[in-house]
């Protein structure tokens, strides 16, 4: 599991911009973990729907009922604060430790804090 956050963790970083290297194998390596940054974001989407299904028929199993809203609680106190604080540091963290291709956007961060950042548009 960290070696698939790991993967997808180097490929984001690598679109951020790791420094350039003149070394062909290190090229060659961040390429290929840049790859299996796909391989991981999959696996992770598999991983996350068997565990919500063994979850919910678990829950049935033990009270032959599946509460729904105790359930998507239960996630979104486990997830939210998490995504808040990878949020903070997106904001801050640049600020102080300026990325090579990081440039001063207008991006409204509104749109990250409801969960809509995959809606900002560039206008063109």
């Amino acid at each position: 599991m960290f070696l698939c956050f790991l993967t997808v963790f180097i490929s984001h970083a690598k679109v951020l911009g790791l420094p350039e290297t003149n070394i062909w194998w290190l090229e060659h390596i961040i390429y290929r973990v840049t790859y299996l940054g796909e391989v991981g974001v999959n696996f992770f989407f598999t991983l996350s729907g068997f565990l919500i299904s063994y979850l919910l028929l678990n829950e049935k199993k033990q009270t032959n009922d599946i509460h729904v809203k105790q359930f998507y609680m239960r996630r979104i106190l486990e997830i939210w604060p998490v995504y808040y604080w990878v949020i903070f540091l997106g904001i801050f963290l640049p600020m102080l430790f300026p990325f090579k291709n990081y440039q001063n956007q207008d991006d409204n961060i509104l749109y990250f804090i409801f969960f809509l950042g995959n809606f900002q548009f560039d206008g063109q």
